[in-house]
């Protein structure tokens, strides 16, 4: 871990201080970008197991790549929002309000259009 960032966790985060507090997973985190990616390749990954991510030999090649290349980064993000959403399967599903709670059967609105999609019950 970078030394300057490992003081500024420390100083954030001291022994038998507050358990509740919170910090930002990268530089940007008001952005949507790859700094994650870039912030882990300078040893400067906020939790182990993200920095583990670069530190790992299966997966080390891709933080490098996506902190290199945004718009690869984007490319596979989307990909793999699709893959867990499962939206494009050609099986039934929905987009929940709440992800706690099965969406009432409706028909689409101009106002709710992500309803289309209807489970099967």
């Amino acid at each position: 871990m970078e030394p300057e960032y490992r003081d500024k966790l420390d100083r954030l985060c001291p022994l038998g201080g507050d358990e509740e507090v919170t910090g930002d997973l990268d530089a940007t985190p008001e952005r949507f970008d790859n700094q994650y990616f870039k912030d882990l390749v300078r040893g400067r990954g906020f939790l182990n197991s993200d920095q583990t991510l670069y530190t790992n030999g299966e997966t080390g090649g891709y933080v490098k790549m996506y902190s290199k290349n945004e718009e690869m980064f984007f490319e596979a993000f989307v990909e793999g929002m699709i893959k867990m959403g499962d939206l494009q399967s050609g099986l039934p599903g929905e987009i929940r309000k709440s992800c706690r709670v099965v969406n009432a059967r409706a028909t689409a609105t101009a106002a709710a259009p992500f309803l289309l999609v209807e489970t099967k019950r």
